[in-house]
Order: structure tokens, then sequence, then C-alpha cells
């Protein structure tokens, strides 16, 4: 059997090191926060120096995804050493990532017919992707057959709750992740919006009066989604924009609403690839199940 060489773009949000000590290749997005300023995910700026810089200046990030020879470069790598490819991509409903990496795949097979390689669309953004990257890794060590570990990524990826809420909807109408329909009340009163991870996409929720609600809202929909789990087979995310206590805060609710030790709550900060979507207030109450097989 192969080497599987696992493979993921920056909206996973491993940092440098957490990839290198799983051994995972990155392939950055690219991000555009003014006409000066552009840059490779991860590689070149870290989120707390994003978000920074986008409040400073006032700006409105964009980004581009990955090309389809950001990834052959990668996989080619991989498969001259004779090694199977796992590649994670962004859900394709919210970027083109995927295909960039199917492209460059279906390349590799012509060329080194020998040689799989699987390219999933996670259907999942942020965290939730670098739980089942980490967990490949871990049953690919373990010399799982690539064939097991795909049917396992394909029942977790459905087994996951994403919610959150932001101050405001403008970054995300801006760049067309919700309709400017469900961005209006987003901007009135204080209301603020809750989003759902789902099918891929996002989907506008409910309305609330006051972030501390909608953040406890979200807590709540995290506890109600696992009644009846069992609490070891999840990873439980806390996940924020540019303000830790904020990420804290989540923590110490979904503890107190869950009897979950905040040691196994996993707090972590938006990165820039979603950052740059959703802007530094997001708050989110995130899980997924981790692989099976």
């Amino acid at each position: 059997m192969r080497e599987i060489k696992i493979v993921a773009d920056t909206s996973c949000e491993l940092s440098l090191k957490m990839a290198s000590d799983l051994s995972v290749d990155l392939v950055p997005f690219n991000i555009t926060i003014d006409e000066t300023t552009q840059f490779k995910d991860t590689f070149d700026m870290s989120s707390a120096e994003f978000y920074k810089k986008i409040k400073e200046n006032g700006a409105h990030p964009k980004t581009s995804l990955p090309s389809p020879g950001d990834y052959l470069e990668v996989f080619e790598r991989h498969a001259k050493d004779g090694k199977d490819i796992i590649c994670f991509c962004l859900s394709s409903v919210l970027s083109g990532s995927y295909q960039s990496a199917l492209t460059a795949a279906n390349d590799i097979r012509d060329r080194y017919p020998e040689i799989k390689v699987y390219v999933v669309d996670t259907k999942l953004a942020t965290w939730l992707i670098s739980s089942i990257v980490t967990d490949t890794v871990e049953l690919a060590n373990q010399g799982v057959e690539a064939e097991k570990i795909i049917k396992a990524i394909e029942s977790a990826q459905t087994d996951f709750i994403g919610t959150f809420t932001v101050d405001s909807l403008d970054q995300l109408v801006r760049g067309g992740r919700i309709s400017k329909i469900a961005g209006v009340a987003g901007n009135v009163l204080d209301i603020k919006p809750i989003i759902h991870l789902k099918d891929g996409g996002l989907a506008a929720g409910i309305k609330l009066r006051g972030r501390k609600k909608a953040v406890v809202y979200t807590v709540d929909k995290l506890y109600e989604w696992l009644q009846g789990k069992n609490l070891a087979d999840y990873r439980i995310f806390a996940l924020y924009g540019d303000n830790l206590e904020d990420g804290k805060e989540i923590q110490r609710l979904i503890n107190q609403k869950l009897d979950v030790p905040e040691s196994e709550i996993f707090l972590r900060a938006a990165g820039s690839t979603i950052g740059a979507h959703t802007g530094p207030t997001i708050n989110a109450a995130a899980s997924i199940a981790r692989l099976k097989v």
C-alpha cells in the first residue's frame, strides 16, 4: 500500500506549525486588503495581523482561490515520490478551490496513472475542516486504506453543526455569500443575525437583539444538536475573530451548558480566508464527528 499524503487549502485554519507537525501540505488562498497589501493566507500574515489591518484601514478584503497550478505543484511533488494524495478543500458552494484541485488532480491522473488522488469537497469551512484533516492524518499513519478513510470522511462531513453570528452582514453580502435581502435586517438597531453552515453554504437564520443573546443562541443550538450523542465522538469548537475574550466567553457558555471541561473545547480564531468574508466580529459554536473506520 502506498503512503498517503494529506493536502488542504488554508481555509482549514491550520497554522504552519500545526501543518508541519501533522505533515500536511497547505495550498494558500490569496487575500487582498487594499491596492498595496496582498498576501498568501497563513504563509505571509497571521490572522491577528490581518484583523488589525482591516480594522485600522476600514478595508473590505477580498479573497482569490488557489489556482490549478498551485495545487499541481504540490500534487506532482508527491506523485513523483509515489505517494497517493487526499486533498481537502473549502466547500464548493463557497469557493472554487475544489474545482482548481480537481483540475490539478486530473492532470496528475493522466501523467501518473498509478497514483490515486482523492479531492474532497468538504462542504465545510474553517476549523471543522481541520478536524477531519487531523483525523485523516492519524488514520493514514495507522495504515488505514485510502478508500476506507474516504468513507469515514463522507460520514463525518454530514455530521456537524456550525452556527455563528457577526455584528454586520455587510462583508458577507459584499462577497456574495448571502443575499442582499437577508443582509438588510442585520444592520438595524443592534440586531445580530444568526448564520448556519448548511448544505455547504451559508443560510441566514433568525435575528436577535444584542450580541449576548446571539452568542447564547449559538451555544443553545449546539447543546440541542448534541443531545443523545456520545460527546467523546465529537470535537467541539468555540470560535472567534479578533477578540480572544469573545471566544473564551463562548467556551465558558459551552462548558456550563454541556458540562464539558473547557480544556476539551477547542478555542480557535477564524483565519483570514473566512474572516475576509465575515469580518472580525465572528463568534461561533460548532462541532463535528470524529472519523471512524
